[in-house]
């Protein structure tokens, strides 16, 4: 084995935690198989190296209205990469989204714990805001010409969200728990009902430089 300075440099540290992360962000399409919910499934990569994985932010019920939660988390995505649009509606399950394929994007993670069907402790992580990776506003910022402070004071709020339960309780729930996303379209994405802009109808996206 060689040494690797980079790699060594990461003892003891343990990846991705509840906070702001800046990186390069890939996406694919996904449809739920149990409710036919229509969503984008997202993966960061962040400066550091280090990677999250299934971060799905659901826009559409099964039964084709919108989901408010996601629908704003993905307009606040396009904002921040000065996008037009995602040709997302058209595409298969697992289909990537080309327009998002390795761009720069901040995103605000909450780590929430929870159980697996088999009562075992996992984890998964959570949107709470999108930031423009270079100034660090967040898309309401940038159009009302706001320094740079939400995101900040969000990540002041926020700490790791325990929804584990006892065994006995998990025992008694039909659905049980680990299933991410499937039951729960109706916050957006996955079980989050967490903080998010509202974007204003492209208000701005004509002017948007590509340095935001």
């Amino acid at each position: 084995m060689q040494f690797n300075q980079e790699q060594a440099q990461k003892s003891g540290q343990f990846g991705i935690s509840t906070g702001a992360h800046i990186g390069a962000v890939t996406g694919k399409k996904v449809v739920s198989q149990k409710t036919g919910a229509q969503g984008i499934e997202l993966s960061l990569t962040t400066r550091e190296g280090d990677d999250v994985n299934y971060l799905s932010v659901y826009y559409q019920k099964g039964d084709g209205s919108a989901i408010g939660i996601g629908t704003n988390i993905i307009q606040a995505i396009m904002g921040c990469l000065g996008l037009q649009g995602m040709n997302i509606e058209q595409l298969p399950d697992g289909a990537p989204v080309q327009e998002l394929k390795g761009q720069p994007l901040g995103l605000v993670l909450q780590k929430v714990l929870y159980n697996k069907l088999d009562g075992s402790d996992t984890y998964k992580f959570e949107i709470k805001q999108v930031f423009s990776a270079r100034t660090r506003q967040t898309f309401k910022e940038y159009i009302t010409k706001s320094q740079p402070a939400a995101v900040d004071a969000l990540v002041a709020t926020l700490d790791d969200r325990d929804d584990r339960k006892p065994m006995q309780q998990q025992a008694s729930s039909p659905n049980g728990w680990g299933n991410q996303g499937d039951n729960n379209w109706q916050g957006g994405y996955q079980q989050n009902s967490g903080t998010s802009s509202t974007i204003p109808g492209g208000d701005g996206w004509d002017e948007m430089p590509a340095d935001f």
